[in-house]
């Protein structure tokens, strides 16, 4: 499975085309679009990471919770 993240333009026509990597091979595929709201290209500046670090300490229970110790703490368990 691949997962392509694309910023595209819809014609008036309601048509896009996109070029698929190399690693596509031909043949049969099936695909899902998923759409997301139109967004103003000028004012749309912020990156995935920004959007999931406004959620930064936004979980009240993990406010006490040291976040290095915890990984330590997880793959010692591994161990």
């Amino acid at each position: 499975m691949l997962t392509l993240n694309l910023a595209c333009d819809v014609l008036p026509n309601r048509q896009v085309t996109i070029q698929l990597p190399l690693t596509v091979q031909p043949g049969h595929h099936e695909m899902v679009i998923v759409l997301d709201k139109a967004i103003d290209q000028h004012a749309h500046t912020q990156t995935n990471i920004s959007r999931v670090m406004q959620l930064a300490g936004g979980v009240s229970a993990f406010s006490a919770v040291d976040g290095v110790a915890y990984q330590n703490q997880v793959r010692a368990e591994w161990n």
